[in-house]
């Protein structure tokens, strides 16, 4: 399975839900986006972020610098998360970045193997977009 556009592959199809599985949602309101996660290998990892730097609007950059510290508010190029990540500076990174009319989640964190990406996206309301 591809993600939209960013051609990533998927370990996996999107996470359905058991069906012992509790709905987290609050009664009355529309299910939680479905996640997609995979491993990434480096050359896969390298397309991923080459594809999100080419996107119209930059993405916002969250970096992870250890796995029980706060996340300081200031500002981290893709450039800089790429690295950071690649080194093992950074315990993981966030990607929130804009496509197709949905706010998109994609989160990174390295794992034996290569590195986890969870992705969620969130549609917005089309006047958002």
């Amino acid at each position: 399975m591809s993600l939209p556009r960013l051609d990533v592959p998927t370990a996996a199809a999107p996470t359905e839900p058991s069906a012992r599985a509790v709905d987290p949602s609050p009664a009355g309101e529309p299910p939680l986006p479905p996640l997609q996660t995979a491993i990434l290998d480096e050359a896969t990892l390298e397309r991923l972020f080459r594809e999100i730097a080419a996107l119209p609007r930059a993405p916002e950059v969250i970096v992870k610098w250890a796995p029980r510290e706060h996340t300081p508010d200031a500002r981290t190029s893709l450039a800089e998360a790429r690295d950071a990540l690649g080194d093992g500076r950074a315990f993981g990174l966030q990607l929130r970045y804009l496509l197709d009319g949905s706010l998109w989640f994609d989160t990174l964190m390295r794992v034996e193997g290569g590195v986890r990406l969870v992705r969620i996206a969130h549609p917005l309301p089309p006047s958002s977009s």
